[in-house]
């Protein structure tokens, strides 16, 4: 499994892309900072936060699909 796809389960409801993500990972230097990242969400849950261009084909077809236009993202 990627690092990024936390959760093989669940239906896409939620993705917002172009992304600059600060994903605060231990295991990353500093912030964990992903420049054109995604974020997908479903059934109440993160199901892939991590480069755009690494998501899943499962995660595409959101019901909801947002460009955010280079801002920033963080845990919350």
């Amino acid at each position: 499994m990627h690092e990024h796809d936390i959760s093989r389960s669940g239906k896409a409801e939620s993705l917002w892309r172009n992304v600059r993500l600060a994903t605060l990972n231990p295991h990353h230097q500093g912030l964990g900072i992903v420049e054109k990242a995604a974020v997908v969400a479903g059934g109440g849950r993160i199901l892939y936060a991590g480069p755009e261009a690494e998501l899943p084909a499962r995660l595409r077809d959101a019901e909801t699909v947002e460009d955010c236009g280079g801002r920033w993202m963080t845990p919350g």
